[in-house]
C-alpha cells in the first residue's frame, strides 16, 4: 500500500491549499490522516480484510523491504504515524521503520495527523466530514482551525494548541480500594482513583473502574477533579484512563492502566513477553528471507 498512501497523501494536499501558506504543518497532518482513511478502504477491497497495510520490516538502510502477510496493522497506530511520533521523543532508532512519508514529516506534522484522528473518535466522521468540506470549499481567508470550530460548534483550539506544542501525558495514580463503614448492614468498599495532569486536556476524558463480579462504572474527567472516589460492594480490581484511546497525542499508553493486584507471576509473564518481542524484532531485522 505504498504507492497508494503517497497517491492519497498528495491528493489530500491539494483540497486545502489554500491553507498551506499560514498552516504548512497543519494541512500535511491533515492530508496524511485522510490518506489513512482511503489506504484502509483500498486495502480491504484488495485483500478483502480491515486493516492499513501487512506489517513489514526492511534492510539495507530500508533499500530492501519485506512484508509478513498474516501480520496486519491498522490505520490508528501505523496509519495515522504514531510510531514515528512516539520515536521524536523516545530517540528510538532500532528497528528500523519503512521509508514512508511519515518519517520525513516533522514532530508537529506527525501531532496534527494524530489530532485529526483523536477528533473522528471524539466528534464522529459525519460531524468531521462535514467541517472538512466546509474547509476545503472556503476562500474567505478564515484560518483552518476557525472554520472548523465553526462547522462543529466545538472548542477545538486546545487540540490544536497541544499538537502544536509538546504532547500531554495524562495518567493514574495508585488506585486504592479499602473496607468502609458507611454503608450499613451490605459490605462496602471505598475505591480512590487519583489522576495526574500531564498538560492541557482537550476535551473531556473517561476514567472507568472495573470492580469484582463484573460491574463496572464511568466517569468523565475534565480536568478539575483530581481524584474520584466511589462507594461500591466489591473491591475495584482495574482502572483505565480514556480507555478506548480517543486522545492519540498521549505518549505513554500503558500510564493509563492500573491493575490493583499484580503477582509475582504475571510479572515475571509480563517481562517474558517483552523479551519474546524483542527477540521477535531481532530475528526479523537480522535474519535476510532468502
Amino acid at each position: 500500500m505504498s504507492v497508494e498512501s503517497v497517491v492519497a497523501f498528495e491528493l489530500a494536499k491539494r483540497w486545502f491549499t489554500q491553507f498551506a501558506k499560514a498552516d504548512g504543518a497543519m494541512v500535511d497532518g491533515l492530508a496524511w490522516y485522510l490518506q489513512s482513511r482511503v489506504v484502509e478502504r483500498a486495502f480491504d477491497r484488495a485483500f478483502l480484510a480491515p486493516g492499513y497495510r501487512f506489517q513489514s520490516t526492511c534492510f539495507f538502510g530500508c533499500g530492501v523491504r519485506w512484508s509478513f502477510r498474516p501480520l496486519i496493522v491498522d490505520r490508528w497506530g501505523d496509519g495515522l504515524g504514531r510510531p514515528e511520533f512516539a520515536r521524536t521523543w523516545s530517540n528510538r532508532k532500532w528497528p528500523a521503520l519503512d521509508r514512508r512519508p511519515a518519517t520525513t514529516f516533522d514532530r508537529q506534522t506527525r501531532a496534527f495527523a494524530l489530532a485529526f484522528g483523536s477528533l473522528e473518535r471524539e466528534l464522529g466522521w459525519p460531524m468531521l466530514q462535514g467541517a472538512l468540506r466546509a474547509a476545503a470549499n472556503a476562500n474567505d481567508g478564515r484560518p483552518l482551525r476557525d472554520i472548523l470550530e465553526a462547522a462543529t460548534a466545538r472548542e477545538l483550539d486546545a487540540v490544536f494548541r497541544i499538537a502544536a506544542a509538546a504532547p500531554a501525558d495524562h495518567r493514574l495514580g495508585v488506585m486504592t480500594s479499602t473496607p468502609a463503614t458507611t454503608c450499613g448492614s451490605q459490605p462496602c468498599f471505598v475505591t480512590r482513583v487519583p489522576l495526574v495532569r500531564g498538560g492541557e486536556i482537550p476535551f473531556p476524558m473517561v476514567l472507568r473502574v472495573d470492580f469484582e463480579g463484573g460491574t463496572s462504572i464511568m466517569a468523565e474527567w475534565k480536568g478539575n477533579d483530581e481524584t474520584f472516589d466511589f462507594e461500591s460492594t466489591s473491591p475495584a480490581v482495574r482502572a483505565r484512563l480514556d480507555p478506548d484511546r480517543v486522545w492519540l497525542l498521549d505518549s505513554d499508553f500503558a500510564n493509563n492502566d492500573h491493575h490493583s493486584t499484580r503477582s509475582a507471576s504475571s510479572i515475571s509473564a509480563k517481562w517474558i513477553a517483552q523479551w519474546m518481542l524483542w527477540l521477535q524484532d531481532a530475528m526479523l531485522t537480522y535474519t535476510f528471507p532468502v
